[in-house]
């Protein structure tokens, strides 16, 4: 097993006027689309440009989350800004990865964006079918 990063970041509203058909498999644009799907694992079925990073342990992918909420932190509005860091994040990831299940952060930002952050492993633990992986791992 191993884990692709994937991140989006934009005007939240643009989510709500893509509206859930592009962001499910069945939408004409979903491949190709920027916006992160309705069921986390159908990351997976974008092409493979989407893929941020992908790491062979949990380390490594708690790095990367590590460092994508390094370049958002100054900019997370409400109350998550105040009780939640970097290192919690970190937390909940690595229990949920070394578990074989996706971890992602939806995060609004200053000016009405939204970050949307997410650890995918591959193959996914729970599939309605067999998905390719999208970004093999380099040995």
């Amino acid at each position: 097993m191993h884990f692709h990063g994937y991140r989006w970041t934009g005007p939240a509203d643009q989510l709500k006027r893509e509206g859930e058909g592009e962001r499910r498999p069945s939408g004409a644009s979903f491949a190709t689309n920027p916006y992160p799907p309705m069921i986390l694992w159908h990351w997976l079925r974008k092409t493979p440009a989407h893929v941020k990073g992908t790491f062979t342990d949990v380390e490594a992918a708690g790095d990367w989350l590590e460092a994508q909420y390094g370049e958002i932190a100054a900019r997370i509005t409400g109350s998550t800004a105040q009780c939640r860091t970097a290192a919690d994040y970190r937390k909940s990831a690595s229990e949920s990865l070394a578990q074989g299940r996706e971890f992602c952060w939806g995060l609004y930002l200053a000016g009405t964006y939204y970050d949307h952050t997410a650890l995918i492993a591959c193959p996914p633990r729970i599939a309605e079918d067999r998905v390719a992986c999208p970004a093999p791992p380099r040995r």
